[in-house]
């Protein structure tokens, strides 16, 4: 029927509504808390100005004359975030008293003028409806029992109480046909209406919103020349002002030069130090390696010169060591001078003492040098400190060659290297 296609169209159009008042609602919604965000940005909490340093930088305001530094932009870029999160908070409340009320006042209408016709034409069909059922139900009791219905119930009766039913139906179905005609003339006004207020809804939006994105981009553009303007040595030009830097001539620092405590303390100063060929048992080849004598009395080695001192690959601690005896100028056998040196083995537990890592072998070496005087050198030093501090050391430093060695042999020390090489069939284990 007519009137219930206009019906139907109306219901639409307030879904349309609905939506589009949904719509702006979320728009409205989305630009506060845009507007929250960005005045969150603007806070000390994310933008600190003064920043804790700013004495090391250009101040703000810019002096006159003068282009703006760090202090001067992050002022600049915290006031304008927080102007714009005022302008997305100010659209979003004209989109709720201007769009989203306007849509809604529509609504509002179409139901009070709908609702009510709709109502009562449902009302009066449902009422038609049990009438007519009853009269049918009345005409089969009669078709089988005649006799047995009461008066209430004579299918006369009943069929003059539906028709009077139905013309109730007839006229609110007349009334509403009648006011569906003058709706269906109002419709068309009305929806002309209806498009207009919504095209001034969005007419209000979008002037709204272009002036806001206007004025962003008029920011954007205005903290972007500020960016421009800054030179790129300005700021480091004040500070070099400030005198805070350390001069470019400034000379660098030797450690020859600086002086802490106990530097020259003797027992931190090397005796000797230097190149010496050393083998260890069941080894034909000797093997150059850097040698270092310490106060403390101990033998330090190294792979290399190149080596840092604080990284020995191996030290022995002369007194637990036993000295072989210095060779004859003429050299020993095979013409290269040698002497040995042997560790000491403790009675109560058979490892070696004076040495970084404990072995359970006998530790001993042949070491080797180019000439006799560097190695007889050597020899002097080792055993001054292998004897310690006493009288002993002190009178063999001065000895000819052969009486140090009668001495060292009388105290017990190996003559060669075939005594180190005899002494033991195991291999010897190296400390590494």
């Amino acid at each position: 029927r007519p009137s219930d296609v206009l019906i139907n169209r109306l219901n639409e159009l307030k879904r349309i509504t609905k939506s589009l008042a949904a719509y702006f609602e979320q728009i409205a919604a989305s630009h506060h808390q845009h507007g929250k965000s960005l005045l969150a940005l603007s806070s000390s909490e994310v933008i600190q100005s003064p920043f804790p340093e700013s004495s090391l930088f250009l101040p703000t305001p810019t002096p006159a004359g003068q282009t703006g530094g760090w202090a001067d932009l992050l002022v600049k870029l915290r006031d304008e975030t927080r102007l714009s999160g005022e302008e997305h908070q100010a659209l979003a409340k004209v989109v709720q008293d201007n769009v989203r009320l306007a849509v809604k006042t529509h609504i509002a209408e179409l139901d009070k003028a709908v609702s009510p016709l709709v109502d009562e034409v449902i009302k009066e069909r449902e009422a038609s409806v049990q009438a007519l059922t009853h009269l049918s139900t009345v005409i089969a009791h009669h078709d089988s029992t005649p006799l047995s219905l009461p008066p209430q119930e004579d299918p006369l009766v009943v069929r003059y109480t539906a028709e009077s039913q139905m013309r109730s139906q007839v006229a609110a179905e007349n009334e509403a046909l009648r006011t569906t005609l003058i709706w269906q003339e109002k419709t068309k006004n009305f929806e002309a209406e209806l498009l207009e207020s919504i095209r001034f809804c969005w007419t209000t939006w979008e002037n709204e919103h272009a002036q806001l994105l206007n004025s962003a981009q008029t920011r954007s553009a205005a903290l972007a020349t500020r960016v421009k303007a800054v030179q790129l040595d300005a700021e480091w030009a004040h500070f070099q002002r400030l005198n805070l830097l350390i001069p470019a001539d400034t000379p660098t620092r030797s450690l020859d030069e600086i002086e802490f405590p106990h530097r020259e303390h003797p027992s931190t100063l090397p005796i000797k130090s230097g190149l010496l060929q050393r083998k260890k048992r069941y080894v034909k080849n000797y093997k150059e390696a850097f040698f270092v004598l310490s106060p403390s009395g101990y033998l330090h080695e190294y792979r290399s010169s190149d080596t840092p001192l604080d990284k020995p690959y191996l030290s022995l601690m002369l007194p637990s060591c036993t000295l072989g005896p210095m060779p004859p100028a003429t050299g020993s056998k095979g013409g290269r001078f040698k002497f040995v040196i042997e560790g000491r083995q403790s009675p109560s537990t058979g490892t070696i003492r004076g040495t970084i890592k404990k072995q359970q072998k006998q530790l001993g070496r042949s070491y080797s040098a180019r000439s006799w005087e560097e190695l007889h050198s050597w020899w002097i030093e080792i055993e001054k400190k292998r004897q310690g501090p006493g009288p002993t050391a002190v009178q063999r430093a001065g000895l000819p060659p052969a009486q140090v060695a009668a001495v060292t042999h009388h105290e017990g020390g190996s003559s060669s290297d075939d005594e180190l090489n005899g002494s033991s069939d195991e291999e010897y284990a190296e400390a590494a």
